[in-house]
């Protein structure tokens, strides 16, 4: 019974969530672009969301995984939200495997949510 109910009150943080994501993207041209710094989340150049803690903040779990930009499309859907949310939850946990959020997200099939990526190298590779 306690399980349904914290089923309950995700899945209306999950329709909330998205009521406030389109209620957004209505307002930013139908998307919704986040720009990713290592402590931080940016909309339009503006800090949403700061946490300098590393290794546990959304900010850095993205930005150690080269995601330097999450754009939402218009009308994601609320299985797409939850999707994605668990990807952040299954990365948090597994750290020390291969499973990254970078990775998580490509196994997905995701149409209303992107992800820009940069490639990291080493000082050896930038050199060669």
């Amino acid at each position: 019974m306690k399980s349904e109910n914290a089923d309950d009150a995700m899945v209306s943080r999950g329709r909330s969530f998205q009521a406030s994501l389109a209620t957004a993207q209505r307002a930013a041209a139908a998307t919704l672009e986040i720009q990713v710094a290592p402590s931080d989340l940016l909309y339009e150049a503006e800090v949403v969301y700061h946490d300098a803690t590393r290794g546990k903040s959304l900010a850095d779990l993205l930005h150690k995984d080269s995601i330097r930009k999450v754009v939402f499309l218009e009308d994601p859907t609320l299985q797409e939200l939850a999707d994605f949310v668990d990807c952040f939850k299954k990365a948090r946990r597994s750290r020390e495997t291969e499973e990254d959020f970078g990775t998580l997200f490509w196994q997905r099939d995701f149409t209303r949510i992107l992800v820009d990526t940069t490639e990291r190298f080493t000082t050896e590779e930038a050199v060669a």
